[in-house]
This record gives structure tokens, C-alpha cells and sequence, in this order.
């Protein structure tokens, strides 16, 4: 008997998690999704958000046709902004971005595939990332926002 309290009180329970789909279309033609799967994890400096997103566009656009996948991976903790790594195919060429939010700022790290370059930005530089614009629990959304300085987590 207490053996198994012991096991239900030490088993994990799952996170909740909130899963996203966005259909995406031009001029009304669809030519891709996004989805993002949200995990919500508590702990001791506050609850803390792990946003996993997959984006595939295929289509034309004008005389130009489009092969687009990203695969990003944010976290974001308490009514911080969401810090990311994002990895980006276009039509065969490889773009990879980072943006880590800290109190001193913001650090970019981009990778065109001809080296790495990294800079770095004030707080009041960029007030939100891509991300942010898909995490539902946000607080530094658009909301209340007459502009607002995205960092992209394109490039």
C-alpha cells in the first residue's frame, strides 16, 4: 500500500500542452500550413513555455515558385519575450537563425551557410520574436501594441 503511493506520488504527470494549426494561403489559393505544439512546464522561476513549430509552403507567387519548410524551437519563461533557434530550407538554401533574450538584451546569431555572424541589441531595440506572435499565453503580444519591433525568426 504504501509502496504504491509512494510510485503515484513520484509518477510524472504530463504538461499541458495546446496544439496549433494555421492554413495558409495566398489570395486565397492554399500553399501551406504551421503548426506549433505549446508545452507548459511550472517550476520554481515561474511557468515556462516550449513552442515547437514546423511551417512547409510550396507554391508559386507570380512568375516565382516557393519551396519553404522551418522548424523552430522556442522557450519562453514568465512575461519574457520568447527566445528561439530556427533552421529555414528556401528553395534549397539553408538559413539558420537564433535570438536569445537575456536582462542585458537581445544576442542575433544568423548562418547564412557562408559563416556565422552574431550581434548584439538593447532591450528596447525589439520588444517581441516571431514566436511570441504564435504562443497563446504570451504577454508580450501584439495586444494593446500600436507598433511593435519583431525580431524574425527568418532572418
Amino acid at each position: 500500500m504504501i509502496l504504491a503511493l509512494l510510485t503515484a506520488i513520484a509518477a510524472p504527470t504530463a504538461a499541458p500542452t495546446t496544439e496549433l494549426t494555421w492554413d495558409l494561403s495566398v489570395s486565397g489559393q492554399p500553399v501551406g500550413t504551421r503548426t506549433c505544439t505549446v508545452k507548459v512546464l511550472p517550476g520554481d522561476e515561474g511557468t515556462r513555455r516550449i513552442l515547437e513549430s514546423w511551417t512547409q509552403i510550396d507554391g508559386s507567387f507570380g512568375p516565382l515558385q516557393v519551396a519553404f519548410r522551418q522548424r523552430l524551437t522556442a522557450h519562453a519563461q514568465g512575461g519574457q519575450p520568447a527566445s528561439f533557434h530556427s533552421v529555414v530550407d528556401e528553395n534549397g538554401d539553408a538559413i539558420e537563425v537564433q535570438g536569445r533574450w537575456s536582462a542585458a538584451g537581445w544576442t542575433v546569431t544568423t548562418n547564412l551557410g557562408r559563416g556565422a555572424r552574431t550581434s548584439e541589441f538593447s532591450l528596447q531595440s525589439i520588444d517581441l520574436s516571431t514566436p511570441d506572435l504564435m504562443d497563446p499565453l504570451s504577454s508580450v503580444g501584439l495586444q494593446g501594441r500600436d507598433s511593435a519591433r519583431v525580431l524574425s525568426a527568418i532572418s
